[in-house]
């Protein structure tokens, strides 16, 4: 009886094992390539040119420091 078990118990255990190991060799998912002719190459947008850029650059509202740090100061000397 005892010999019964452990045997049932290898072949269980050597099922598993022949599974496991045979499962990353079974399916394999194919990536679907896209055709040559859909891929197109990036096309420089308006938003990406230099006269945009800097003219968005003039545009942002600049921080004085100074000022800034006067009111840091002007916080800490209160307290």
């Amino acid at each position: 009886m005892n010999k019964t078990i452990l045997i049932s118990i290898i072949v269980v255990i050597a099922i598993v094992a022949v599974v496991l190991i045979a499962k990353p060799f079974g399916r394999k998912e194919t990536v679907e390539q896209p055709p040559k002719a859909q891929i197109t190459p990036p096309s420089a947008a308006k938003e990406d040119s230099t006269a945009a850029i800097n003219q968005l650059i003039e545009e942002t509202e600049t921080i004085d420091l100074d000022k800034e740090f006067q009111a840091i100061d002007a916080d800490l000397q209160s307290l």
